[in-house]
């Protein structure tokens, strides 16, 4: 049994390693998510269509394939990050704490994600309600919000001190002219606000 297990285990592993480029040679990129049904790869004209609607998810997120010289040394080349995923309790509640108190943008999402951004780059989070949460991120696994200073990273500081939704709140630390803190949303996600 033992071997079996090993012998699959090693099978989906050499599989995962052989997709990693996979579809990565498409200019529009198929999202998924169990949740969801609807998987769609768009041609040129319908993403053109798709950004005229305010989907901005379906911009390309790069310009130019990376190469072996920019990552010298590291026995493998990534191409691109396209998003990360958090995890909510509810959707609604979570889309308007990153909008409204994060002043993150709205970027589209599913029946039941809503996806967020900054609105001058394309790369966008997942905000996906998972029901029942048992295990939650720690300080460690977080996402950060660069500022253009210092004194924007204590005003945001204070600001979020009694902001709705920030369920804890790191002291400010300063150190060279830099300030970061850490807080946790009101899903218990941990982000970083830094200059």
């Amino acid at each position: 049994m033992k071997r079996l297990v090993a012998m699959v285990v090693g099978l989906g592993a050499a599989a995962l390693v052989s997709m990693a480029r996979g579809g990565h040679e498409l200019p529009i990129y198929p999202s998924f998510y169990p949740h969801e049904i609807e998987i769609r790869s768009l041609a040129p004209a319908q993403a053109a269509q798709a950004l005229a609607e305010g989907r901005t998810i379906a911009r390309p997120h790069w310009q130019r394939e990376l190469s072996e010289r920019d990552f010298a040394g590291r026995g493998y080349v990534p191409q691109a990050l396209t998003h990360g995923t958090l995890e909510c309790d509810d959707k609604e509640a979570s889309a308007a704490f990153y909008r409204d108190v994060l002043g993150l943008e709205i970027a589209g999402g599913g029946r039941l994600s809503v996806y967020i951004k900054h609105a001058a780059t394309p790369w966008y989070i997942v905000v996906l309600p998972i029901p029942r949460r048992k295990k939650f991120l720690s300080p460690a696994n977080r996402f950060t919000l660069t500022l253009a200073s210092a004194g924007e990273v204590e005003a945001a500081h204070r600001e979020l001190r009694g902001a709705k939704g920030v369920t804890e709140l790191a002291a400010l630390e300063k150190s060279d002219g830099c300030a970061s803190f850490l807080f946790a949303d009101l899903n218990r996600n941990w982000w970083e606000v830094a200059a």
